[in-house]
C-alpha cells in the first residue's frame, strides 16, 4: 500500500460502476493498492482499471454533445438512446477526456476532409476560417495541427457525410486554409463508444448556467 496525495485520477466510468463518482470527473488519489485506489475523502476502494492518471498536457478537455444547436443545427446522434428535455429536444453528451486511454496509434486514419461533417462546414466562408464567428478567427489561427482531432464513424449525419467531427473544428478549418484535402484523425465507431454518452447533468460545467466562470472558453 502506498500513500499518494498529489496525483489526480480521471474516472472513466465504463461501465459506470460507482454511483458516487461522476464519469469524466477528476479525483485526488489517497492510497494505491495492488488492484484498487482509495480517493481523498472516501473510505471506499475502487478498481484501478476504472481510472487513468490525469496529465493535463495529454488529455482531452472538451465535450461532444448530441443535441440541436442554435447555430449549427441538428447535431443529434440518432444511434443513441434519445434523452428528451422539457422542451421535447433530444440531448446527450460525452466528456471527451474519458476517451483519452483509447487514443492509440492503430486508431489513426488519413481522412478526406470532404467526408467530414464538422460544425460550421455548411456556413458561408464569411463566418469561417480567419473570420470564424465563434472566436473571431483566433482559435483557428492558433490551432495546433499536431494534436489530432476525433471523428465518429457509423452514425447518421444530416449532411450524409460519413464522419461526424467530435473534436477539432478549428484544426479542420486551419488545415483547409493551409491547403490540405485530407488529414489524420483518431476515428471511433459509434458502436464502441455509445455507452460513454450520458445526459447533461453528468457534464459538469458545460451549460452556461452551471459554470463557475462563464467567461472561460469551453
Amino acid at each position: 500500500m502506498e500513500n499518494i496525495t498529489t496525483i489526480k485520477l480521471c474516472y472513466i466510468g465504463m461501465p459506470h460502476e460507482y454511483e458516487d463518482l461522476i464519469p469524466g470527473e477528476l479525483y485526488i488519489l489517497y492510497r494505491k493498492f495492488d488492484k484498487h485506489y482509495q480517493l481523498i475523502d472516501s473510505p471506499k476502494k475502487y478498481k484501478k482499471e476504472q481510472f487513468f492518471i490525469y496529465d493535463p498536457e495529454n488529455c482531452l478537455e472538451d465535450y461532444d454533445l448530441s443535441h440541436w444547436e442554435e447555430i449549427y443545427g441538428d447535431w443529434t446522434i440518432p444511434e443513441l438512446a434519445p434523452k428528451i428535455d422539457a422542451g421535447g429536444r433530444q440531448y446527450s453528451g460525452l466528456r471527451l477526456r474519458r476517451l483519452t486511454p483509447l487514443l492509440t496509434d492503430d486508431r489513426i486514419q488519413e481522412i478526406d476532409l470532404n467526408t467530414i461533417q464538422w460544425m460550421g462546414f455548411d456556413l458561408p466562408d464569411r463566418l469561417l476560417y480567419e473570420n470564424c464567428f465563434c472566436c473571431g478567427g483566433n482559435r483557428t489561427k492558433n490551432a495546433n495541427l499536431t494534436q489530432l482531432g476525433l471523428l465518429l464513424d457509423g452514425t447518421t449525419t444530416y449532411s450524409g457525410r460519413r464522419y461526424r467531427s467530435m473534436d477539432g473544428k478549428h484544426r479542420i478549418q486551419k488545415a483547409i486554409v493551409q491547403g490540405y484535402t485530407s488529414f489524420k484523425f483518431y476515428v471511433f465507431h459509434i458502436d464502441e463508444i455509445k455507452g460513454y454518452f450520458s445526459d447533461y447533468p453528468n457534464l459538469i460545467n458545460y451549460l452556461p448556467e452551471d459554470r463557475n466562470h462563464p467567461e472561460e472558453d469551453y
